[in-house]
């Protein structure tokens, strides 16, 4: 996660890079804080007969939050309290910023809330560790499954039906096509495969594309 933090003003600017980093700013933001950033809403300019999307600038003060973890979200709920000048009628609404990676954010703390507290989280989240896709091999089955800072998610159990050379080639190309699935939508850091060094090494040739059944 990049930020920038403003001492005197009490404000961060961050930008998460990762979907750990949206749980970071869950520890990072309070109720009462002011948060500003891009964003969308409804809007109906004056003398419209209907609404549109529009892309604009706001700060929320902070009433709630919501983070779900296997969702990959946070929330950030308040009513308006800022708006860009050539917008009416938004001050005093209520609005949600859906933060996602790469948007950046500005966090005004409140005055209850000591910068000591906001430093130690902000240590974490530059310490978080790498993410791995890791696959766990024998001649039964194979799973697949996430290790991050927030904890251990199983993604897939692949079973293995047969013990002549077709049909572990099947379960290879399988397990294959579950870590490129996994790869592409998650990009980890790394993949370890664990088990019997017999179908690690079987298993590697056919995750790094070596072999094909």
């Amino acid at each position: 996660m990049k930020y920038e933090v403003d001492t005197k003003r009490r404000v961060i600017r961050v930008v998460p890079e990762r979907e750990e980093d949206l749980y970071f700013l869950y520890l990072l933001i309070d109720k009462g804080d002011v948060v500003r950033g891009w964003t969308v809403r409804e809007y109906k300019p004056e003398g419209s007969k209907e609404g549109e999307r529009v892309k604009m600038y706001l700060a929320v003060r902070v009433e709630s939050l919501e983070y779900h973890k296997f969702r990959g979200s946070l929330r950030i709920r308040g009513p308006v309290v800022e708006v860009q000048q050539d917008v009416e009628g938004v001050k005093g609404r209520r609005h949600t910023f859906d933060v996602v990676p790469g948007r950046e954010l500005e966090i005004e703390k409140s005055e209850d809330r000591p910068l000591v507290v906001v430093e130690e989280i902000l240590k974490l989240a530059e310490s978080v560790l790498p993410r791995i896709l890791l696959v766990s091999i024998d001649d039964e089955e194979a799973a697949v499954a996430q290790v991050t800072a927030l904890g251990f998610e199983v993604l897939q159990v692949l079973q293995n039906r047969g013990k002549d050379e077709s049909l572990l080639g099947q379960f290879l190309q399988s397990v294959q096509k579950a870590v490129e699935d996994a790869r592409r939508r998650l990009k980890p850091d790394k993949v370890v495969v664990a088990g019997p060094s017999m179908f690690v090494d079987e298993a590697t040739r056919y995750i790094q594309g070596e072999k094909h059944p």
